[in-house]
């Protein structure tokens, strides 16, 4: 099937504050501070019209452009989501747990909002496996993309967690690290990488989970790709 090009605009502002979206409103500076007890996890009272089209799916390539100069669309990055599963745990994703962030003291929203601790190992790891191409972007940083979770009622979404796995960190060794969610990649270059999410099953279903680019945005910028797990 002929894939499509579809083009999402983020603005510098947006990446250039931002660790995580989820942690747009969290005042601290490092992600290992936000994952180890904040509990100002971003929610939004922001609705996603599935026909709209704004919500693009897996295999579709996404070109994303910031504005430069006088609001000037600038292509910097070219995504394709490839894959998108769930897993049981680390192991069965062939996923190292040294190499994961806070792994054994890990929070996450419960369906009524309130902040739970838990092994990352009591939840399902969400995988997707990304290919990203570098355009022309100065400034790197898988945060740009956020898994959200969409009610099927009311439509409106929110910031499920921040990543827990980059496959393609500068300091994957150290993942409670600043630096966790940077990554290298010469402009011209691709690269293959995994992001992984712990997600709470029994709480959210898993046929509402998007990857949200600029969450929490103008939503005239905003892109979702629905992950059909």
């Amino acid at each position: 099937m002929k894939k499509k090009t579809h083009i999402f605009v983020m603005t510098i502002t947006v990446l250039a504050i931002c660790l995580t979206a989820c942690s747009q409103k969290n005042k601290k500076e490092t992600y290992g501070e936000y994952g180890k007890g904040s509990s100002d996890i971003l929610q939004e009272e922001i609705k996603i019209d599935e026909r709209a089209d704004s919500v693009y799916f897996l295999g579709e390539i996404v070109e994303a452009f910031e504005l430069r100069g006088e609001a000037v669309p600038h292509h910097i990055l070219n995504y394709e989501l490839t894959d998108a599963k769930l897993y049981s745990s680390p192991e069965e994703a062939a996923i190292q747990r040294e190499q994961m962030v806070n792994a054994s003291f890990y929070n996450l929203p419960s369906g009524d909002g309130e902040i739970v601790y838990k092994d990352v190992a009591e939840f399902s790891l969400l995988v997707c496996d990304i290919n990203i191409k570098n355009i022309d972007a100065e400034y790197l940083n898988i945060a740009a993309l956020s898994l959200i979770y969409m009610d099927p009622d009311s439509k409106e979404t929110k910031c499920i967690t921040d990543p827990c796995y980059f496959s393609k960190s500068i300091s994957i060794a150290e993942p409670d690290n600043s630096d966790y969610f940077h990554y290298e990649l010469s402009k011209g270059n691709s690269m293959d990488a995994k992001v992984a999410w712990a997600v709470d099953t029994d709480v959210y279903d898993k046929n509402n989970f998007y990857l949200c680019t600029s969450y929490g945005g103008d939503e005239s910028v905003v892109k979702y790709i629905k992950l059909d797990l």
